[in-house]
């Protein structure tokens, strides 16, 4: 029972885990998405009023909010089946892919716009000063940066990306968000196929108590009737020790006190008589 018990635990804590992660990696993602949006949507509007000149970076714009926005609000089932598996998903048109040419000119200009708005200045080699954080410039939180591009971009250093101050995160959260993606369809099945044997496991867990429980109560019923027999010879021989003692001495004792003694002789007649 205690190893059946034991098993069924440890099994139901994993499962928990699991669903705890497949839970975490979904929040991420539709978190790191609507960042990703709200980003976005400042570029097109910086576009649309002529502040920004970068014709692919704003084409990008334009036709990429819809995608993000349901990412944005996917749960981890949906998530990981329409979600990006790759850059190209998230960088290219409505159901077309771009080659690795148009990929790399669209994140070149994404560069030049985080440039113009967050510049960088160069102190000495290899020692540069970012852009104070303002409401157009910020550092993306850590958890939308835990994967890097496949394609390296000249400029960008990957690593510096959690402390690095831009306009748009788009070099950090969407390698991101192709890993949560991976993620997610690697644990939802998982996750739900813990949550149809976690009945089956429950209902085996029950029936071995309801059998444990059964045989500890037979035990028990039997040995408190042996104990109770126990008792009652005890009883019984006491009082039968009792009235041994306390019993008078009847005619059969005081006849065989006789036969111990021996017959009684008559003595004769004198002869004088």
């Amino acid at each position: 029972m205690a190893i059946s018990a034991g098993l069924f635990f440890v099994t139901d804590l994993d499962a928990t885990q699991t669903r705890e992660q497949l839970r975490d990696s979904a929040a991420t993602s539709q978190a790191a998405s609507a960042y990703l949006l709200k980003q976005v949507q400042r570029l097109e509007s910086e576009c649309d009023s002529g502040q920004v000149a970068l014709p692919t970076a704003c084409q990008w714009a334009h036709r990429s909010q819809w995608s993000l926005a349901q990412y944005a609000h996917y749960g981890d089932k949906l998530y990981a089946q329409f979600g990006p598996d790759d850059a190209s998903v998230i960088y290219g048109e409505d159901r077309a892919k771009p080659d690795a040419a148009a990929m790399q000119k669209l994140r070149q200009e994404l560069h030049e716009y985080n440039l113009l708005r967050c510049p960088v200045r160069k102190i000495s080699e290899g020692v540069r000063q970012y852009s104070p954080t303002s409401r157009t410039c910020e550092a993306p939180p850590a958890s939308y940066c835990v994967a890097y591009p496949d394609v390296p971009l000249s400029g960008v250093e990957p690593q510096e990306a959690p402390m690095k101050t831009v306009a748009i995160a788009n070099e950090c959260v969407v390698p991101t968000l192709i890993a949560l993606k991976a993620e997610q369809a690697r644990l939802e099945p998982e996750v739900s196929a813990n949550t149809r044997n976690r009945h089956l496991r429950w209902l085996f867990f029950l029936c071995t108590a309801i059998v444990a429980g059964g045989k500890v109560a037979n035990a028990s019923a039997r040995l408190a009737l042996a104990v109770q027999q126990a008792r009652k010879a005890t009883v019984k021989t006491e009082q039968q020790e009792a009235e041994a003692q306390t019993r008078p001495a009847g005619p059969r004792t005081a006849r065989v006190g006789l036969l111990a003694r021996g017959p009684r002789r008559v003595r004769p007649p004198s002869r004088g008589a």
